[in-house]
């Protein structure tokens, strides 16, 4: 909890020299706290779930939480917002499917949450990213 509190009071001071560095600051600032609180809402989620006897649906939002919290820790690392956005998208195309297979679909559905959840962060920085993780349907 103590590391949540850490990077959501990170709010750097805008130096108003160069305007495009302000506005990475500030995107920086804004998407990672905001990704932290939804991590920490996925895994009080997770615990809702887990004791109602959903271990799925915790292992789900344990997910989205992981990824969440990675997104916004690499958000920070980055000198580049643009950067961080096409490296979100590398590990969502490393966790991406076109099918889910009928075999093992239970890590392949974690897989594919981990894949949307980094497209999404990747594209609240870029929206002009493609998509690599299409919703996937199941066909009637």
């Amino acid at each position: 909890m103590r590391a949540y509190l850490n990077h959501m009071t990170v709010c750097p001071a805008q130096s108003g020299v160069d305007p495009q560095e302000d506005e990475d600051l500030h995107v920086k600032a804004v998407k990672s706290a905001l990704w932290l609180d939804y991590a920490k809402r996925n895994r009080l989620n997770a615990d809702v779930r887990e004791k109602a006897g959903d271990s799925f649906g915790a292992e789900l939002s344990l997910a989205r939480a992981e990824v969440r919290r990675a997104a916004a820790e690499l958000l920070l690392a980055s000198g580049n917002v643009l950067a961080a956005a096409e490296e979100m998208q590398r590990r969502a195309i490393a966790h991406s499917y076109r099918d889910l297979p009928l075999i093992g679909f239970d890590a392949a559905a974690l897989d594919y949450t981990r894949a949307r959840i980094w497209q999404d962060c990747a594209w609240a920085i870029d929206p002009a990213l493609p998509e690599v993780q299409a919703r996937l349907f199941w066909e009637q």
